[in-house]
């Protein structure tokens, strides 16, 4: 699992917890909703603020939270 799969998994797992969709996270980041979907879909790549932008919306204190779920070893293997 790459990276970018890692963080599309984390997004799918924590909107589904919070019964929220694609499209209500993008527009609380302040992101075209078609944009976000390409990112989810691997036609663009995540970046540092866009991930910022989402841990709280998503669930994590900080994106220092969100960043240490998303490099956590057993996650990355799972």
């Amino acid at each position: 699992m790459d990276s970018s799969e890692i963080v599309v998994t984390t997004v799918r797992v924590q909107l589904a917890k919070q019964n929220k969709t694609q499209k209500q996270l993008a527009e609380e980041i302040g992101m075209d909703p078609t944009s976000f979907s390409r990112l989810m879909v691997g036609k663009r790549d995540w970046t540092v603020k866009i991930l910022d932008k989402m841990a709280r919306p998503l669930g994590f204190h900080s994106s220092a939270a969100l960043f240490k779920i998303l490099s956590t070893p057993t996650f990355v293997a799972a």
